[in-house]
């Protein structure tokens, strides 16, 4: 997927791995024929280049290419590009939501290696709407250190159902 701006340049918002290995095939073989298809999105039709992202990520997420962590920034980004058209039947993309559900300290954690993702989505799936909860859940996963996900699905659980009074 090219983006075209107003001023006629092009950027490449998804194949950047394509176009690399036809820019190596090229400078090795000049002859070669180095085309890659693609969609061309453009500014002067109104596509901003936002959109042009989103839209690149939005297939990259469909098709199970990228990781749930990028998906789950963007989407944080622009919530809505998990809409009807999009598939979150199971592996990356489904987890990409869950972490969406985080709250910003639970995501940091993520972000910076502190909770596996695959866990942390754990907790945005089991507890969506609760910041405080979703801290003490991440808080104990990163101590408990769990062997695998159904052990840090447990302690999330356990998280998730304590009773906590308010004086």
């Amino acid at each position: 997927i090219v983006w075209e701006d107003l001023a006629g340049k092009l950027w490449v918002v998804d194949g950047h791995q394509r176009v690399g290995l036809a820019k190596r095939i090229k400078a090795t073989n000049p002859d070669a024929d180095t085309r890659v298809s693609g969609i061309l999105l453009r500014e002067k039709d109104g596509i901003a280049p936002e959109e042009a992202m989103v839209m690149a990520a939005k297939r990259n997420i469909a098709e199970g290419s990228g990781g749930a962590i990028d998906a789950a920034k963007i989407a944080r980004i622009y919530p809505d590009i998990f809409d009807e058209s999009m598939p979150l039947t199971g592996g990356e993309a489904r987890m990409a939501f869950e972490l969406t559900q985080l709250e910003d300290e639970a995501f940091g954690m993520v972000i910076n290696e502190v909770v596996p993702y695959q866990y942390g989505a754990i907790v945005g799936r089991l507890i969506p709407d609760d910041g405080v909860r979703q801290k003490a859940a991440m808080n104990l996963i990163a101590k408990a250190d769990p062997a695998s996900a159904a052990e840090a699905e447990s302690l999330v659980r356990q998280v998730r159902d304590e009773e906590i009074f308010e004086e």
